[in-house]
């Protein structure tokens, strides 16, 4: 168990990108949500969004000084893989935003700063550079619940069933006895 539960906990963190979200839909309204760096006041920072033409910023950014963190409600209009372009303090960073994604598509709800933990827990995306004042970019995807025999289940929760499922099921023919 010692030696399968690292490589178990990476190949669930990939599994969670394909299995754990949906993308959006044409328009239909997700947060974006911006996560700044602990010296840094949401009041006072310089922050401005420019979405591809594809997408529509629906609410002006809201500030929230206890969370240290900016949000903005936008939509999409059409389908495909898009980007939003941040400028913080005349730097850039870009946050793709995935929407009418096949079922099986890797999707990315968070664009993290540059630390080992972080990018083993979110790896689809570069991180963000140091000397920018951001700490995350993050949107909010609905969750995806799979159709297991009529159940609509987490997939995680499928997976840890099938697993034993098919574990018992094989033991038989690869000669394991418990």
């Amino acid at each position: 168990m010692m030696v399968m539960i690292l490589p178990l906990i990476l190949i669930i963190i990939q599994l969670n990108f394909w299995f754990g979200y949906q993308s959006l839909t044409p328009n239909q309204s997700a947060l974006l949500k911006v996560k700044l760096k602990e010296n840094q006041n949401p009041m006072q920072i310089s922050l401005e969004i420019e979405p591809s033409p594809e997408l529509n910023i629906e609410t002006p950014p809201l500030r929230i000084e206890e969370f240290n963190e900016i949000n903005w409600r936008f939509s999409a209009k059409e389908k495909g893989i898009h980007r939003l372009t941040l400028t913080i303090d005349g730097e850039t960073v870009t946050k793709r935003v995935s929407v009418a994604q096949k079922a099986l598509s890797k999707i990315s709800p968070m664009k993290t700063e540059n630390s080992f933990i972080k990018q083993v827990l979110y790896p689809t995306e570069s991180p963000i550079r140091d000397d920018l004042k951001v700490r995350s970019i993050e949107i909010q995807y609905p969750t995806q619940n799979m159709n297991l025999f009529g159940w609509h289940i987490h997939w995680l929760i499928a997976y840890f069933v099938l697993s034993i499922i098919f574990g018992f099921a094989l033991k038989g023919a690869f000669k394991v006895e418990i």
